[in-house]
C-alpha cells in the first residue's frame, strides 16, 4: 500500500521493513569507528536509510528526544504537524515540497551536499512549538550502502537576534530618525504650523511604541511569561480602532479601506492589546498584499457561537505561500520578516483561546478569519474608569525619566488629580511619601538607587495606608509577580498612552477604595 504513488505530493511514501531496518541497525553497529566519531559530536547526528528513516541517532539527539528513534523519519521525530497529515507520512504532504530538511534528505540521495534551512510547527503535548533549524546532509557509502547523514541545529536564538539587528532595530531606527526630524522641524515654524508637525510627532511616537510592544508581547509569550488581561469589548469599536490606525497615507499608498456594511457588533470578552496586536496584523498584511487602487475590506459575525474577525483583500495568494504562512521566520518580504502572521496564529491559539485560518481563491482573494470565544476562561475584568463625582486621589509619581514623569504630571493635574511630588529614585520615593502621605504612589519598576520594587517593599510596611501603582515596561508573569508580592496593588504598562495610564490609576484607586 505505501507504495502507492497516490500517497504521496512530494518524497515517496516507501518505509523500510523491521528486517531492513535491523539490518540497516546492525551494520551501523558493525562500523565502530563511524558511529563513535557521530557519538562525540556536539549537535543532532543521525544516519538515514533510502527510505529516509533512521538507523542510528547519536547520543545528543538521544539525550533530547528520548531513545527508540530507529525508524522514525526527522519528521516523526520532531511531532512536525506536516508528518500525519497522509498516510505516507513525513515527507509525502503537499507542505513538504518547501520543507528544507526535506530536500536536503532529497540532495544528499542524489549524490550532493546539501545545507537548508528548515521552519518546522511541532505538535506536542496539545501545543505547538516553532522549530528553526538548520540542516546539513551529505550521503555516506558504508559497505557499498548509500545512507544520508544528516546533523541539525536549532538557530531560533540567531534567528530572533538576526531579526532584531536587520528588521526591528532598522524600523526603529528609522521611525527614530523621523521623529527627531519632525521635531527639529518645530523650531523653524510658525506657531499656527505646530499643529501638524505635532500630530506628525505622536504618530511617529506610537509607531515606535508599537514596534516595542510587538517584540515584547512575542517574546513573552514564547518564554510563556504573557499574562493575558480580558476586559469587556465591543466588535464595533476593535473594527474602527484598527480602521483609523490604518487610514496611513503612507501605509496605504493609495490602496483604499473599510469596514464592511454587515460587520455585527458583538459584545464579548478578550485581552485588547493582544486581539489587536492580532487583528492589526491581518489588516497590515492585507494592505501589503493590495494592488494600489484597490481595498481591504474588515468585518465580523457571530460563527458558531464566537465572534470572528475576517480581513479580505483581492489578491490570490499563491501554493508556496499558503503552504507556510503560520511558520515562525517564513516571509514573502524577505529574510527575516516573518514574524507577523506567526504571532497572530500563535497568540491567538496560546493566548486569548481562539483559532485562525484563511481561505485563497482567484475570484475571492484572501480572507484571514480570526474566531474568539464570548468569554475567556481565564475570567474578563472590566476596564477600571474613573467615576464622575467621586474623589480624586492626591499622588506622588516616581520615574527616572524626566520628560515621562513631567508628562505624567501633567496629564494627572488635567484630570483634577493633586500631584504632591515628583522624584526620580526609590529612595526619594519612600521620602516624599514620608513627607507627604499620598494616597496614591505611581512608581517606575527600575530605577537607579533604589528599583520601585525595593521601595514598594518598604513603603507597603511603613506605609499601608499609600496604595502603590507599579509603572513598568516588562509586562509579564515574573514582574507583576514580584510587583504584587512587594505590595503594588496593581500595575500599568509602559507605552500605554498617557491618558489611559492617568484614567486606569485613578479608576483602580476608586475601585480599591468602593470595596
Amino acid at each position: 500500500m505505501l507504495n502507492d504513488p497516490a500517497l504521496t505530493s512530494f518524497l515517496p511514501a516507501k518505509r523500510s521493513s523491521p528486517d531492513e531496518l535491523e539490518e540497516s541497525v546492525a551494520l551501523m553497529k558493525a562500523n565502530g569507528a563511524m558511529t563513535q566519531l557521530l557519538q562525540s559530536m556536539p549537535d543532532f547526528v543521525m544516519l538515514l536509510d533510502e527510505n529516509r528513516q533512521v538507523v542510528f541517532a547519536n547520543a545528543a539527539m538521544e539525550n533530547a528526544l528520548g531513545t527508540g528513534l530507529t525508524g522514525q523519519r526527522l519528521g516523526d521525530v520532531l511531532s512536525c504537524r506536516h508528518a500525519t497529515e497522509t498516510a505516507g507520512g513525513c515527507g509525502t504532504a503537499p507542505s513538504c515540497r518547501h520543507c528544507g530538511a526535506a530536500q536536503a534528505i532529497l540532495g544528499s540521495q542524489q549524490g550532493r551536499s546539501m545545507t537548508e534551512e528548515c521552519r518546522i510547527t511541532a505538535e506536542k503535548d496539545e501545543h505547538e512549538e516553532a522549530l528553526d533549524l538548520r540542516v546539513w546532509t551529505n550521503q555516506v557509502n558504508v559497505e557499498g550502502r548509500a545512507f544520508t547523514l544528516l546533523s541539525s541545529r536549532d538557530i531560533a536564538d540567531e534567528k530572533r537576534k538576526a531579526f532584531l539587528e536587520r528588521i526591528f532595530l532598522h524600523d526603529l531606527m528609522n521611525t527614530a530618525t523621523a521623529l527627531r526630524g519632525a521635531t527639529a522641524m518645530m523650531n523653524g515654524e510658525a506657531p499656527d504650523e505646530h499643529e501638524e508637525t505635532a500630530q506628525r510627532i505622536g504618530s511617529l511616537s506610537s509607531r515606535i511604541i508599537d514596534e516595542i510592544n510587538s517584540q515584547r508581547q512575542l517574546i513573552a509569550a514564547e518564554s510563556n511569561e504573557l499574562v493575558a488581561k480580558p476586559e469587556s469589548l465591543r466588535s464595533m469599536d476593535v473594527l474602527s480602532s484598527i480602521h483609523d490606525a490604518s487610514l496611513n497615507a503612507e501605509l496605504l499608498n493609495g490602496r483604499l479601506i473599510r469596514i464592511a456594511e454587515d460587520a455585527a457588533d458583538v459584545g464579548f470578552e478578550s485581552d485588547p492589546s493582544l486581539l489587536g496586536r492580532v487583528v492589526g496584523n491581518m489588516t497590515k498584511n492585507a494592505i501589503e498584499a493590495t494592488p494600489p487602487g484597490q481595498t481591504v475590506t474588515l468585518g465580523c459575525r457571530l460563527e458558531d457561537g464566537k465572534v470572528a474577525f475576517w480581513v479580505n483583500n483581492p489578491s490570490h495568494m499563491p501554493e508556496k505561500v499558503r503552504l507556510q504562512i503560520f511558520n515562525r521566520s517564513f516571509s514573502t518580504k524577505g529574510a527575516g520578516r516573518g514574524l507577523g502572521t506567526y504571532s497572530m496564529k500563535y497568540l491567538t491559539e496560546k493566548y486569548l483561546e481562539g483559532d485562525i485560518s484563511f481561505t485563497s481563491t482567484q475570484d475571492g482573494g484572501t480572507t484571514f478569519v480570526a474566531r474568539y470565544p464570548l468569554a475567556m476562561t481565564v475570567g474578563a475584568a472590566q476596564a477600571s474608569r474613573p467615576q464622575p463625582g467621586a474623589k480624586l486621589p492626591t499622588v506622588v509619581v516616581a520615574d527616572d525619566e524626566p520628560v515621562l514623569r513631567k508628562v505624567l504630571t501633567a496629564f494627572l493635574r488635567r484630570a483634577g488629580v493633586k500631584v504632591l511630588a515628583e522624584v526620580e529614585d526609590g529612595s526619594e520615593a519612600i521620602a516624599a511619601c514620608r513627607q507627604h502621605r499620598p494616597d496614591v504612589l505611581l512608581i517606575d519598576a527600575n530605577m537607579p538607587v533604589m528599583s520601585g520594587e525595593d521601595a514598594l517593599t518598604i513603603i507597603r510596611a511603613e506605609l499601608p495606608s499609600v496604595t502603590s501603582f507599579l509603572l513598568t515596561g516588562e509586562v509579564d508573569a515574573g514582574t507583576i509577580e514580584r510587583a504584587l508580592a512587594a505590595g503594588a496593588r496593581g500595575y500599568v504598562a509602559k507605552g500605554t498612552p498617557v491618558p489611559k495610564i492617568v484614567e486606569s490609576v485613578i479608576g483602580q484607586w476608586q475601585a480599591l477604595m468602593s470595596r
